[in-house]
Formats: C-alpha cells, sequence, structure tokens
C-alpha cells in the first residue's frame, strides 16, 4: 500500500480526470540561461557593484571588489599547487566570511571543492579524503587536528595569508568550463560508506538563474546562510546572493540552537531570505520566533506538513516548498505555500528540468495516479565518484527524449501528478530517510551496527511518532551471551556516523520479524518505547500531580507512550533540540523558570519535579557552577569552568559530582591593581572550602585557569590540606614580559590599538561566534597578548580604569599569565595538553616549562588535537575517558 503523506488528496478527488495522461507540455521548461561558470557570473556582478557589501559574519564584511580579490589571490596559489579542471581540492574552513572566499578562490583557480564537516567522525572524514583523492586541503590553523587523518597539502587561509597577499588580485584567465565540476558532495549510502556525487558548474548556474525568478532575489536581499557546506541546500544561500547583487550574510555555527543568539544574528544580518529543513522552522517556532512580514522561507530536505506551513504563513511575507535530491542539484522543483488549508505540494519542475511520474515498466502513469518519481534535465549529476555500477543503476537513459545523451534520475520518491501540473510527494519506495533535511540510507547504520562484535542483527526505522519530527529507531538483536546497551552502540556509531545519522530510540529483540520471503517486517516492528525493558527504578509510578504532570510532557516531548520518574531525559534519546521544546512546556505548566542548566542539573521527572516544588531550590554560593552536583566520588573542582559543560561530565561518569569555580563580577572589580594569580585563587580556595571543608581535593584548570588551579594547590598545601590531584589543561609557562619603554605618543598609540584590537576580539565572543585559537600559535596572537600586557600596564601607571570590565577582564588574565611566577610545588601534577605539532616551535619540552617548579611526579598526557574541539561531540568521548581514568587513578590513591 502506498503511503500517501501529509495533506494528500484521495483518489475519489481525481476521478473526474479519468485516465487523462500527463500533457507533454508539463515537461517542456526550456529556458536560456548563461554558458559560463559560476564565478564568472560572480565576476561580472563585481564589475557593476564593486563597492557594495558582497559577504558578512558576526565581526567583519566584505565588498564585491574585496571578496574579488582576496579570492583570486588564493586561485592563483592554488593554480601554482596544480590545481586545475576536474581537480578536487578539500575545504575545511569556520563558518565566515572566509568561506566565500575558500569556495571562490577553489572554482576560480578551475578546481572543484568538496566540503568538509568538523563535526564529522575523523574516519569518515578520512574515507572521504582517500574516496575522492584531493590532494589540497584549504583550512585553518584551528582545525588542524581534525584533519589528523589525511594526507593532503595545507593552504591555511590565515597561517599561509602572508604568502597568499603576495599573489595578484587580478582576476584570472578562464580555468574551467561550464561542463567542469564544480563539488562533490557526499551523501549516505546503503553499503556502510557515504558516495560521492558529481556536480558540475553548469547544473549550478541553472538553478541559480532559475531561482533569481522563483522564489525570487533581488540586489536589496540578504540570504542568511544557516546550513554546513556538506548540505547540498547551502548552495543557493551562498552563491544566489553573489550573482544578483544581493548579500549573504554567513550564521556561525549552532546559531539555532539558541533563541537569543538566532533572534540577535537576525537583526543583525538584516536577512530577508531564510532557508531550512522543516525540521528547523518547527524548533524556532516553538522557542518562541515571532518572525517577520518581510522574511521570504524556503523549505526542503524533509516533508512540509500543513499544520507548520500554516505557522509560517502567519510569521512570514512568502513561504516556498522546494524538492530536489542532492543528485538533481539542490531543487527539481518549486512550490510556492499560499494556504495551509490545501495540500502541501512540492510544485513544478525549474527550469530546463523534466519531473516523469511511471510505472514499472517506466510508462507514464495518468494523472492522479501514484507512481515512482524520475527526475532528468540540466540539474543532474554526472553520477558518483567511483561507483559506475550505482551510476548505472541510478542514472538511466531518457526514454522519453530524443537526444541521445539525455538520461534520468531513479529518486526512489513516490509521486502524483496533480490536474494543473503540481506534482504531490507521497513518500519513499525504499529505506532512504530524510532527518533534520539530511538524506540517510538506513542501511548505512545498519552496515556499521552489523561491525559490533555484540551485534547479531540489526535494522533501522525512521518513525514519526510525533507529527512533524522524524527520529531514526534501531532495533537490534544481540549475540547470545553479550547485551550491549543503547548509549554503547550509540558511542560506537559516533566513531563512523554523523550525529544527525545517530539513532535516537533502541529496541533489544530476540529476533527480527520477518516476512515469507525472508525479509525484515518493518511493519512489523513495534513502536520504541512500548516494549522497552521496565527496570525496577524505570516503572516507578509517578506519587505526586506534579510528577504526573511532568511525565506527560516528557513522554510527549521524545514521543514515548510513558517514562520513568527517574530515568534521565536525555538518556532516553532527549538532545539540546528537544530540551528547548520541554523547558517552555514546563515552564508554562508550573510558572516556574526552567533554564537549559536547571534540566541538566534535574534531567529526571523525580528532581525535576523536587526543583519546581522548593520554594527555595538548593543555593549554590555565588561563582560556584553546579555542573554535575550529584555522585558518590570525590568532588572535582574545576577553575573557570571553561569547556567542562554536562556534556563532559557526564560522560566521565554520573557518580563523579563535577563543579565549576569562577570570580563573580564584584569579586572581579574588587580585585587590587595590578592583578594577581594569587589573589584570584584565595578566592576561589574560599569557594571551593565552603562546599568541602577539608581535604583531600581534586582540582583542575584549563588554559589560563591552569595558573589559577596551580596557584590554588600551593594556597590548600600552605593550610595543611591535601591536594588529590592537581590538573593542568594546555597552559603554556612564559616567561615574564619586559616593561615598555619610549615616548608619550607611543604608549598612547599602543593604548588605542590594543583597546581596539581587545574589543573586537571580546564582541566576537559576546556574539557567540566560535573563536578557536592556540595560545602564541600565530604571530598576531602573540603580538596581541604582549601588547594587551603593555597597554594594562600602562593604564594602571596613569590611574586609568578601563571601562568595559570584560575588555577589563582580558586584559587582566594577559597581565596575569604573563607576570605570574610560580613557586616551586612539592605535589605532584598531571598537565594534559595537545600533541607538539600544534605548540609554538621556540617550546622544546614536552612539559611546557612545568617541570623547573614540579617537585613531585609530574605526568604529561597528550591530545590528539586541538582542546577546545576536543570538548565536542564526537571527541568528547576521548577527553572524557583521559579525565575519567585520570581521576580514578587519583583517588584510588587516597
Amino acid at each position: 500500500m502506498l503511503n500517501l503523506g501529509h495533506g494528500a488528496t484521495t483518489a475519489p478527488e481525481l476521478a473526474e480526470e479519468g485516465k487523462r495522461q500527463v500533457p507533454a507540455e508539463w515537461s517542456f521548461t526550456y529556458r536560456d540561461y548563461p554558458q559560463v561558470c559560476l564565478h564568472e557570473l560572480f565576476e561580472a556582478q563585481v564589475k557593476r557593484t564593486p563597492e557594495a557589501t558582497a559577504v558578512a559574519d558576526s565581526s567583519q564584511q566584505l565588498t564585491y571588489a574585496q571578496l574579488n580579490a582576496r579570492a583570486n589571490q588564493l586561485a592563483r596559489r592554488l593554480r601554482k599547487l596544480g590545481v586545475g579542471p576536474e581537480v578536487l581540492v578539500g575545504i575545511g574552513v569556520e563558518r565566515s566570511a572566509e568561506l566565500l572566499v575558500a569556495l571562490l578562490g577553489i572554482l576560480k583557480a578551475g578546481g572543484a571543492y568538496v566540503p568538509l564537516d568538523p563535526e564529522y567522525p575523523q574516519e569518515r572524514l578520512a574515507f572521504m579524503a582517500e574516496d575522492s583523492g584531493f590532494r589540497i586541503l584549504v583550512t585553518q590553523q584551528s582545525f588542524e587536528r581534525q584533519w589528523s587523518g589525511i594526507e593532503a597539502e595545507r593552504v591555511c587561509l590565515d597561517g599561509h595569508r602572508e604568502l597568499i597577499q603576495q599573489e595578484s588580485s587580478e582576476d584570472l584567465a578562464r580555468g574551467a568550463a561550464p561542463d567542469n565540476l564544480i563539488y562533490v558532495i557526499y551523501t549516505s549510502g546503503s553499503t556502510g560508506w557515504p558516495k560521492g556525487v558529481l556536480t558540475s558548474h553548469r547544473s549550478l548556474v541553472n538553478l541559480l538563474e532559475f531561482a533569481r525568478v522563483r522564489p525570487g532575489f533581488t540586489a536589496q536581499d540578504t540570504f542568511l546562510a544557516l546550513n554546513t557546506i556538506s548540505f547540498d541546500m547551502s548552495k543557493p544561500e551562498l552563491f544566489l546572493p553573489l550573482v544578483v547583487g544581493g548579500r549573504v550574510f554567513v550564521a556561525c555555527r549552532g546559531v539555532v540552537n539558541d533563541m537569543t543568539q538566532f533572534e540577535a544574528c537576525l537583526a543583525q544580518s538584516g536577512a530577508t531570505v531564510l532557508q531550512g529543513p522543516p525540521s528547523l522552522w518547527r524548533l524556532l517556532i516553538e522557542s518562541g520566533w515571532k518572525g517577520g512580514k518581510g522574511y521570504k522561507i524556503i523549505c526542503g530536505g524533509e516533508v512540509l506538513g500543513g499544520s507548520l506551513a500554516g505557522e509560517l504563513l502567519k510569521r512570514c511575507g512568502s513561504v516556498w516548498n522546494g524538492y530536489g535530491p542532492t543528485e538533481t542539484t539542490v531543487w527539481a522543483t518549486m512550490f510556492q505555500v499560499v494556504s495551509a488549508d490545501s495540500p502541501i505540494l512540492i510544485g513544478t519542475p525549474v527550469w530546463n528540468t523534466q519531473a516523469y511520474i511511471v510505472d514499472s515498466g517506466l510508462q507514464p502513469v495518468p494523472v492522479g495516479e501514484p507512481g515512482e518519481l524520475y527526475v532528468g534535465g540540466v540539474g543532474l549529476a554526472r553520477g558518483y565518484l567511483n561507483r559506475p555500477q550505482l551510476t548505472g543503476e541510478r542514472f538511466i537513459s531518457n526514454p522519453f527524449s530524443h537526444q541521445p545523451q539525455a538520461r534520468l534520475y531513479k529518486t526512489g520518491d513516490l509521486a502524483r501528478h496533480m490536474r494543473d501540473g503540481q506534482i504531490e510527494f507521497l513518500g519513499r519506495a525504499d529505506h532512504q530517510v530524510q532527518v533534520r533535511g539530511f538524506r540517510v540510507e538506513t542501511g548505512e547504520i545498519e552496515s556499521v551496527l552489523a561491525e559490533h562484535p555484540g551485534v547479531q542483527a540489526a535494522t533501522v526505522v525512521a518513525r514519526e511518532d510525533l507529527p512533524g519530527e522524524t527520529r531514526l529507531a534501531a532495533y537490534v538483536v544481540p549475540r547470545a551471551g553479550q547485551a550491549p546497551e543503547g548509549d554503547e552502540l550509540r558511542t560506537f556509531l559516533k566513531r563512523k556516523l554523523p550525529e544527525y545519522m545517530l539513532p535516537a530510540r533502541w529496541e533489544f529483540l530476540r529476533a527480527l520479524p520477518l516476512t515469507p520471503s525472508g525479509k525484515v517486517d518493518r511493519q512489523a516492528l513495534s513502536r520504541p518505547g512500548t516494549s522497552r525493558p521496565s527496570a525496577a527504578e524505570a516503572s516507578m509510578p509517578p506519587r505526586t500531580e506534579m510528577e504526573r504532570k511532568l511525565e506527560r510532557i516528557f513522554a510527549q516531548v521524545l514521543g514515548l507512550d510513558w517514562v520513568g520518574v527517574d530515568e534521565d531525559f536525555f538518556d532516553l534519546g532527549g538532545d539540546s533540540l528537544s530540551a528547548l521544546r520541554l523547558c517552555p512546556q514546563v515552564e508554562a505548566m508550573s510558572g516556574r523558570t526552567i533554564s537549559l542548566a536547571t534540566l541538566f542539573q534535574a534531567p529526571s521527572v523525580r528532581k525535576l519535579a523536587a526543583v519546581i516544588a522548593d520554594p527555595q531550590p538548593p543555593q549554590w554560593l555565588p561563582g560556584v557552577l553546579p555542573i554535575q552536583p550529584f555522585g558518590t566520588r570525590p568532588v572535582f573542582f574545576c577553575a573557570g569552568g571553561g569547556p567542562f559543560g554536562r556534556l563532559l561530565a557526564q560522560r566521565v561518569g554520573r557518580d563523579q559530582p563535577f563543579l565549576g569555580l569562577i570570580l563573580e563580577e564584584d569579586e572581579m572589580q574588587s580585585l587590587p591593581a595590578p592583578f594577581r594569580v594569587e589573589d584570584m585563587a584565595a578566592i576561589l580556595v574560599s569557594k571551593m572550602r565552603h562546599e568541602q571543608p577539608a581535604g583531600p581535593y581534586f582540582l583542575g584548570g584549563w588554559c589560563f585557569y591552569g595558573f589559577v588551579a596551580y596557584e590554588m594547590a600551593q594556597q590548600l598545601r600552605a593550610q595543611g590540606e591535601e591536594v588529590g590531584l592537581l590538573l593542568v589543561i594546555d597552559t603554556e609557562l612564559q616567561l615574564p614580559a619586559v616593561a615598555p619603554s619610549g615616548s608619550q605618543e607611543l604608549s598612547t598609540r599602543l593604548s588605542r590599538l590594543g583597546m581596539r584590537a581587545n574589543l573586537f576580539f571580546v564582541q566576537l565572543r559576546r556574539r557567540g561566534v566560535r573563536y578557536v585559537r592556540e595560545r602564541f600559535a600565530s604571530r598576531w596572537e602573540f603580538f596581541r597578548s604582549r601588547l594587551n600586557y603593555r597597554v594594562y600596564k600602562l593604564c594602571l601607571r596613569r590611574g586609568i580604569r578601563i571601562r568595559n570590565k570584560w575588555c577589563e577582564w582580558d586584559y587582566m588574565q594577559v597581565v596575569g599569565s604573563l607576570e605570574y611566577r610560580p613557586q616551586p610545588y612539592a605535589g605532584s601534577m598531571v598537565l594534559l595538553r595537545p600533541e607538539p605539532p600544534l605548540v609554538t616551535p621556540r617550546l622544546e619540552k614536552d612539559d611546557l616549562g612545568w617541570s623547573e617548579f614540579v617537585r613531585g611526579e609530574l605526568q604529561v598526557h597528550f591530545f590528539p588535537e586541538d582542546i577546545k574541539l576536543m570538548f565536542r561531540e564526537p571527541r568528547v568521548e576521548f577527553a572524557a575517558k583521559k579525565l575519567r581514568d585520570i581521576l580514578l587513578e587519583a583517588q584510588a590513591k587516597r
């Protein structure tokens, strides 16, 4: 039986059409379009509006002329390295204006880019690099550790800036033709590995020319770029503005996960066009987004339901629904939504594209009858890289065309023509699914699961237990004598699969249900949650009315039939997105403010009910962060709190309490000048002893706070207390700087320059921009730190108080780290640091200079990449294991 999908009309409504065949003119979509490459369209626009803003992010903006000049310089550098037509170049760059410089530079050199998302597991990135065979990678120094398994020559936009700027900024001679490759995007594959889709300039140029008209984009528009470049929906939002004279604003990673950040980003960008999958718009609306009639919304990647379409129509000027697999270059059809009461269709083909709905014999079906959708035309990709057999199966000769080279792509989607030529999407004919806008082959997940030694058989399906929200569910048959848990299998999958491909539900069965033909009977699989084991603590019923209300909210948000009062929200498949839906509902029900931090601390029905019922919830001393306040083991105190979030604390173990220690604003302002690490340590020691009056103490600090933790350990020992663990993470000892000298005019200039530079970086952090850096790993960082030191000392000598407290705090940290003179420490210390290549060449010792001061044992452990990246998925598991091993060893000695 065919699934008629969302908003489908019934057969009787089309009965009046009888067996009317599809008119031939519905497949005639010919339009003339420029026979040029994408970057040539951009260069033509540069000549028309050189001084207009082309691209911006939260910290900078580039005019068309500036963007073109920088891209030309990069292109010339790449050409010298051998980049030309049909040459693939990897790209892994932070989401900023630099991203457009890198993309255009590769295209101007004549090459094609292979997008690499640093969030992906390293094993997957290494496969993509090996499969594509690129030998040059355009990146930035902060991502170097992500590419440790990739053998390719690096071109760093920041580290090689001076070398690149030596190149001419003039336009280059044509390096590629319209039929040459423009990019290779990897999509999920049923074999267990992703497959690369080969797309040409001609295909994307045709789409952009269509998009000028429908949905429509002018020089007065700004496109807010929200999607990763590994997702084909990123192409219109990045390139369409640049060929019509508009503006693209590149949003930083993760901005849609925080409504405050998203609203600020919208306000700063002045965006008029937004694009994303329905799951994104649903999340924003549930988080309170009000929208605005000036917005044009483009949906794609998932089925757009009528209720969501109605909410969008209330909030925005126009709503468009685009459809198209990666193999057909982003959009194959487009539909304008004008009413939520009518079926939400996928529209009619874009220019120079044909859509055929056929039966199993490749014969067109009559109007109104369902069939499989095949797409042909200019937008078709060449096929799959290094997959000739798969290309032959999915890309076939077009039997409806007189052109010998014409082809059709077998989408695997079910659809039907409406009476006016519009197309209605009816679902999939196979097991491919769409999750959060990404196409997922469930067979790929199943193949990876089969590699686990404890798995005998497994199948993965997509379920829509909540309206409009698709989640992956895994059904596993364990091997005899082995019983892997969902958390263990999820961790196993993280090593090879991106986060969006991880199942949210797990079901363990004695055997998979089979059809008479021996295939897995997916229709017989139970809904996850209805047959999951009922542990004693999970099955305990709610005791109070508050617990009953919370249980219903938990179950509704998670899409479960019931939730045990002591089950963890996040263990049940909850994530930051579902947490953003949960908190407002709990607030509306209880009348209490429930933040994400509250949910992290009380993630079960019982604990959250206790927090709500308590008129005076537990009060922590100001500056004590209860990241994970509960557990049976000795508390680990983290000076600064920094990157140690709940994610890391939870991975370390639920029985390991984890408290952060910071200075409050009034405490910061009360510190005597000049700032001293010793003074800060004394305040944090008092906070720590308030929470734990006697030792042994287990403490640590990261980067600057490594100095603070070291000094705290000194003071604790001086007070006669035992320090069970001193953990210093990525903290480099430096020689004190020399006091400045020179004329008053020079001092004034240094002050102004330093203040402006520092305020720039402060603004980046306040606006949520991820600022990844290696201390003194670049000339600028080295210079800025010394400059901050001198400016702050000048201000102190002249009695000047820096007005911006955050700017002053940054200055104080720099001065504190440069002037801190550690005294010999009689105890032992553990140092965690990046592997040697990430440290500045002038440092020759693995211990970063600490061995001269630590009189006890000094252990040095290495991280394989950037410390900040180690505290994020999926690499947080490695960081947690290191920290857990260190804590267990230290605690065992006490």
